[in-house]
């Protein structure tokens, strides 16, 4: 698991709107910043993602994590049929989103067994906040970010 800490809202966020470009726009994800309750709500393919799972009492509730991380991950063609690969071994930047800020890093993975590690820009282990951690795998230049 990974290191954990309390929510630390910034005063002013940096980080309000955040879009994922992951294969078409049926597939995209964007999220909104809430600033009352320190989350990202969801949207996928242009529509609020809600639950579905009958085994919750949150059903058609939409998703909303307090922390979105973007790793940025080789990316390739894997068959005839046009399947996606993306390499989650190695290492790489990553996109660390809560509390409304973004911190820029890197993260690795030294095999399929091991878990990935996130660190800052000075090497230290970025800790997450409490709560729902969504992590998307994505090609080079297909985050988008703003205030």
């Amino acid at each position: 698991s990974w290191p954990r800490k309390a929510d630390q809202k910034l005063t002013t966020p940096t980080a309000k709107s955040i879009d994922l470009n992951i294969s078409s726009t049926a597939f995209n994800v964007h999220y909104d910043y809430d600033e009352l309750y320190n989350f990202y709500r969801r949207s996928e393919g242009g529509a609020a993602h809600v639950a579905t799972s009958s085994a919750t009492d949150k059903t058609g509730v939409q998703l909303a994590p307090q922390v979105v991380i973007a790793m940025v991950v080789p990316y390739s063609i894997v068959d005839s049929s046009g399947h996606s690969g993306y390499g989650v071994n190695g290492s790489g930047t990553v996109y660390i989103f809560q509390d409304g800020g973004v911190v820029n890093g890197t993260w690795s993975k030294a095999d399929r067994s091991s878990q990935i590690v996130f660190k800052d820009a000075s090497g230290q282990e970025i800790k997450l906040n409490a709560g729902q951690t969504w992590v998307t795998a994505l090609k080079d230049g297909q985050l988008h970010y703003s205030p």
